[in-house]
Formats: structure tokens, C-alpha cells, sequence
């Protein structure tokens, strides 16, 4: 996990929001992995605040196809889940998107 993070901290923003971008694209053709989950933590662990627009639309979109996958999980002992609530909780509570988060 240590060499995403390493990896990814040497990219520039904008890089980083590419990536994140293809990897967006990515998941909206493909099955949530953990794997994949992985990857999008790192991505966001280089996000720096203030975002610029476009690595806000996208964090934005994958907080809401992270719940859309969490949602049509057939069990609660699926191992995705755990990535699926940390990517929708960094999103909503960490980046600032409220709106997003589970409700208590």
C-alpha cells in the first residue's frame, strides 16, 4: 500500500485527477475490486484541499457509485464492503461533502 502512496505523491494534481478520472471510467465498465479500491485511496490520500473543480466533480462521483455498489452487494460479510464505506466516508467527511454521507 506504502508504494500507491509514494507512487502517487510524486504526480502533480493535475495528474493525480487524471488518473482518478480513468479510474472512475474504469469502474463504471468494471466490477468494484479491492484492488481497484486500493488505487482510489491512494489517489485521494494526494488530493490536497482546496480541490480543483474537476477532481471535485469526480470525488463526488465515486463517493455516489461506491454507494450504488455498496447497495447491490448481496451480503454484509462481503469483502468490499469495508473499502466501499471508507472511500464514501472520505469523500463526505474528509473533502467536505456532506451531502453524501450515510445517514446516523
Amino acid at each position: 500500500m506504502l508504494v500507491f502512496v509514494v507512487f502517487f505523491s510524486l504526480l502533480l494534481k493535475a495528474s493525480v485527477t487524471i488518473v482518478l478520472e480513468y479510474l472512475m471510467n474504469w469502474l463504471g465498465e468494471k466490477a468494484f475490486t479491492s484492488e481497484l479500491g486500493r488505487w482510489l485511496y491512494a489517489l485521494l490520500a494526494c488530493l490536497e484541499k482546496p480541490l480543483l473543480p474537476e477532481a471535485h466533480s469526480l470525488i463526488r462521483q465515486l463517493a455516489r457509485r461506491c454507494s450504488e455498489v455498496r447497495a447491490s452487494l448481496e451480503s454484509k460479510e462481503d469483502k468490499r464492503l469495508s473499502a466501499l464505506n471508507l472511500l464514501i466516508c472520505l469523500v463526505a467527511r474528509y473533502f467536505e461533502q456532506n451531502d453524501l454521507a450515510d445517514k446516523e
